[in-house]
């Protein structure tokens, strides 16, 4: 009897071919849903960044809002943009509340101030600097992004025990809230922002 040569058959090559190629397939997979979530991951906490940061310069500006707004309401508020006077950074209500009563500051100029959406779906916080000395030319309108691709934009402002969307009165809020939702697949909803408003400048 002759024996068998050393070596392996077509079978057992085939074989051995479709298994490898069944691991390969499911690394690559693995490895595909491994960067998915990874980059998942990164821009939700991108996301959570700039939020934070949106959510901070928000209470910075809307807190130091002024109720005299001159021969106009000292805010304009719709349901999807705001329009008031702030004083500048390192003037607002709290410092002159804290400044000795021997030595009245003297008022800081107040800035124009502008918040809503643009046509590219950005949160964008606009600043008319105040009136200069006579002479001097007046700066242009800075835009700063708060946060992009956002696509709905609700303010509400509290007046008695209710929200109104709508604020065109003299005196200001007690509250403003401020409610986004991002563009996109996860289409995600953030918690609102509720800011309230300091001094003596609100309405009853």
């Amino acid at each position: 009897m002759r024996r068998r040569d050393a070596g392996f058959t077509l079978i057992e090559m085939l074989v051995t071919v479709v298994v490898l190629g069944l691991l390969a397939a499911s690394l690559l997979q693995g490895t595909r849903l491994g960067v998915a979530a990874w980059d998942g991951a990164e821009r939700r906490q991108r996301e959570m960044m700039a939020a934070e940061a949106a959510e901070r310069l928000l209470r910075d500006v809307i807190a130091r809002m002024l109720p005299q707004g001159g021969a106009t309401p000292p805010l304009i508020g719709t349901p999807g943009t705001m329009a008031f006077r702030a004083s500048p950074i390192g003037a607002g209500n709290q410092d002159a509340a804290k400044a000795p009563q021997a030595a009245a500051p003297t008022a800081a100029p107040a800035i124009a101030i502008g918040l809503g959406l643009d046509a590219a779906q950005r949160l964008v916080l606009r600043e008319l600097p105040p009136e200069p000395p006579p002479g001097q030319p007046r700066g242009g309108v800075r835009e700063t992004v708060l946060l992009e691709g956002v696509e709905r934009m609700a303010f509400a402002y509290w007046q008695g025990d209710a929200w109104q969307t709508e604020w065109r009165r003299d005196g200001l809020p007690r509250l403003v809230r401020v409610q986004y939702q991002l563009a996109g697949r996860n289409r995600r909803q953030w918690p609102p922002i509720v800011i309230g408003i300091p001094g003596d400048g609100a309405a009853p």
